[in-house]
Parts: C-alpha cells; structure tokens; sequence
C-alpha cells in the first residue's frame, strides 16, 4: 500500500489529490482507511511526502523540482530574485489554488520570502 499511495503522489506531481482521492485511486476500502491513515504520516517521516498545507501533500522529488524550478529563475532574474504568483503560476504548471499554499510552503521552508505582493527567491545555502 505505501508503494502505491507514493506512486500516485508522484505520478500527480504538483496537481496534488486530496487524501481522499488518494485512497481511491489506492483501492483503499472504508475499512483499510486508518492503516492507509499511517501509511500516509510513515511517508511523511520518511520525507517521501511532504505537507504543504493541511491536507495538501506532494511527493518530495516534486517539491525538490520546483525549488530547482524556483533557483533557476532567480538566477536568470538577477539582481532582483523577484517572482509574483502569476510568474509562479506559469513556472510551477499550477493553478492558484496551488500556487498561494505553495509559496507559503516556500516562505516557510526560508526558500522564498514574502515582499509586498511578490517573493524574494532566497540564494540556497
């Protein structure tokens, strides 16, 4: 079930599924549901998975993209390092739905930080 329930997050890739969703596509029944509950978080202390938002999880080889994504932008927007949602929006492939919890995710991971109505694309450490 782990396998599965990670193949289906990575083969989403930033579209993130619900949980629900998830489950389904998993062939997971009503009754396997708290097991496939704690195969989720065993995936998440592995960092196979990680939490953007409350429900929302991505595959971490995703997440690690997109940070590339992000890195290869700033350094081709020096000086400023500077991008808005819409810029975020057309280099991730993501809808707004997406994009804002994604870039809260980056603030908080220090890959990004927040100014005024754009993001600081911070230089890797």
């Amino acid at each position: 079930m782990s396998k599965r329930i990670e193949q289906i997050y990575l083969a989403a890739g930033v579209e993130a599924p619900s949980v629900d969703e998830v489950m389904t596509r998993a062939g997971v029944s009503s009754s396997q549901r708290a097991q496939a509950r704690k195969v989720l978080q065993l995936l998440l202390d592995d960092r196979k998975l990680v939490r953007i938002q409350g429900e929302m999880f991505m595959h971490s080889q995703v997440v690690q993209d997109l940070k590339t994504k992000l890195h290869v932008y700033a350094s081709q927007h020096e000086p400023e390092r500077l991008i808005d949602v819409a810029a975020f929006k057309d280099l991730a492939g993501v809808s707004r739905k997406y994009a804002i919890p994604l870039l809260e995710y980056f603030d908080r991971e220090q890959v990004t930080r927040r100014a005024g109505d754009k993001r600081l694309i911070l230089k890797p450490r």
